[in-house]
């Protein structure tokens, strides 16, 4: 038993050192058992403790450490491959448990804020509340998102820009789901998703992008309470679309760009308690956006009309052409003839 496990920290131990040699820290390769931190950091009782070692040997320790962080009891503890830049992880149990976790300065400053993470890089200004961006795997966050209690929370597979994800539980328990820039601003917005991609400035509101599955968003999409919740899986959403309170909740057809918003110019298109007709089962999309009012849709069918118009002189200068040119071969022909006969 005494020589399995020897043979089983050894194997570990020379896996890990090689590994050692691939990992750089700020143009540094980090040596085997080496734990770095800068000024004023890990201050707090048991904080970084276990920073990247495990059970068999300290051969995996990745810890590089900025200055003023890890500021907690518990903080940054029992990690491995941790990279800490300045001022962040600085309350008590933030930033702990984690395996390959790379966070920006000012970040994960709350309790327990980016906790559990498995593969979690996080970018500057970023996860500032209570249990922000935990417990997620294989998640990365841009600058000055997940800002609000649980926001970011329990994801997987989950890439989210700049500036997004700014309210309490906002963009919590995803799947697979990619948000872009300046969206999911409204407490339990673009929740629980699977499958789902977020444009540009868009569900904004509360709960507007909650509970969707295989659905796409364009840019400056989805924006009031309940915008754009729930609903038919692998639907589209195109940009500057569903603009109001419950406007598209529920909705089981792709809505086109420009569509379904607030407003006069859509009235057409929006019933009574203020749902887009264009969302309900069975309905003809194309019946309500020939009927509409909007001065972008009758563009669209002027620009349609003169087509079809243009389309209609050029078949009939064809047919022109054609006739003419089969008059001058049986012209050409009777010549031949007449010149044969004689």
């Amino acid at each position: 038993m005494k020589i399995v496990y020897f043979f089983v920290t050894l194997v570990a131990c020379m896996s890990n050192a090689v590994e050692s040699t691939q990992l750089r820290v700020d143009g540094r390769v980090d040596g085997c058992g080496d734990t770095k931190k800068g000024a004023n950091s890990c201050v707090g009782s048991g904080s970084c403790a276990n920073c990247g070692r495990t059970l068999f040997c300290p051969c995996d320790d990745r810890c590089q450490i900025g200055s003023n962080s890890c500021y907690g009891d518990g903080a940054c503890k029992n990690n491995d491959y941790l990279v800490v830049g300045d001022t962040s992880c600085t309350q008590r149990d933030s930033c702990v448990n984690g395996d390959r976790l790379k966070i920006g300065n000012r970040s994960c400053t709350d309790y327990e804020s980016c906790k559990n993470g498995n593969r979690l890089t996080v970018g500057n200004d970023s996860c500032h509340a209570k249990n922000a961006c935990s417990t997620g795997d294989m998640v990365t966050i841009g600058n000055q998102s997940c800002i609000g209690n649980g926001a970011c929370e329990q994801g997987d597979t989950m890439s989210i820009g700049n500036g997004s994800c700014q309210t309490a539980n906002s963009c919590s328990s995803n799947n697979v789901v990619t948000i872009k820039d300046g969206s999911c601003h409204g407490e339990d917005s673009c929740t629980s998703g699977d499958g789902v991609i977020i444009g540009n400035n868009s569900c904004q509101g509360i709960r507007s992008c909650d509970k969707l599955n295989e659905r796409t968003i364009g840019d400056n999409s989805c924006q009031g309470q309940n915008a754009c919740r729930r609903g038919s899986n692998k639907i589209k959403i195109g940009n500057n679309a569903c603009r109001g309170k419950d406007i598209c909740s529920d909705c089981h057809n792709s809505i086109a760009a420009g569509h379904c918003n607030a407003g006069s110019a859509w009235k057409s298109e929006i019933d009574d308690n203020g749902h887009c007709k264009l969302c309900d089962k069975g309905y003809s999309a194309s019946a309500s956006i020939t009927g509409s009012s909007s001065s972008s849709i009758a563009a669209s069918d002027d620009n349609h009309i003169m087509s079809v118009a243009m389309m209609m002189i050029a078949s009939i200068a064809i047919a022109v052409l054609v006739v003419l040119k089969k008059k001058k071969q049986q012209k050409q022909r009777h010549e031949y003839h007449d010149i044969t006969v004689e």
